[in-house]
């Protein structure tokens, strides 16, 4: 595979396949960086830095370029962790009439 930056769903295909040619790498936590960064890997294809992330909670690939920040980040833990808190709460009701009955 040639050595360019690939779409969404080019990476999502990737990923799919377990393709050798892809990697992910944690950021370094600094004290001025975001605090986003420990749930999330960044994306490269052959050594190639990609613009994107990926969530390491839900594995959702997120839009990040270093020259627009982490706000794209922000809003996905955000979804993120309602559609937990959602499922948790769903399996919580589940259980309840399971146990009642």
């Amino acid at each position: 595979m040639v050595s360019k930056l690939l779409t969404r769903t080019q990476l999502e295909q990737l990923f799919k396949k377990n393709d050798t040619s892809t990697a992910l790498k944690k950021v370094k936590q600094t004290d001025h960086g975001s605090s986003s960064w420990p749930r999330f890997s960044l994306v490269f294809v052959n050594d190639v830095g990609q613009n994107f992330v990926i969530c390491d909670k839900c594995r959702t690939i997120v839009t990040y370029k270093s020259s627009t920040g982490t706000g794209g980040l922000k809003k996905h833990l955000a979804s993120c962790d309602k559609i937990t808190l959602s499922n948790t709460t769903q399996s919580t009701i589940t259980t309840y009439y399971t146990t009642s009955k």
